[in-house]
């Protein structure tokens, strides 16, 4: 993920359990989005929001 936010840039981070891909990019369209796809494991996504802080949504 590091490659795809260039140094000096912002990057959105969106965790998704279920989207329609292409309403997300029609609704992005134009702003120079780019989607990055990641399936993660259990273990790996409750590590992910452990590092942004999110414990409220945790199963």
């Amino acid at each position: 993920m590091g490659d795809a936010v260039p140094a000096g840039k912002a990057g959105w981070f969106l965790l998704i359990g279920q989207m329609t891909e292409d309403k997300f990019l029609a609704a992005v369209k134009g702003t120079g989005a780019k989607l990055v796809r990641s399936n993660l494991t259990e273990a790996q996504e409750k590590e992910l929001k452990h590092a942004f802080g999110a414990r409220k949504h945790e199963k």
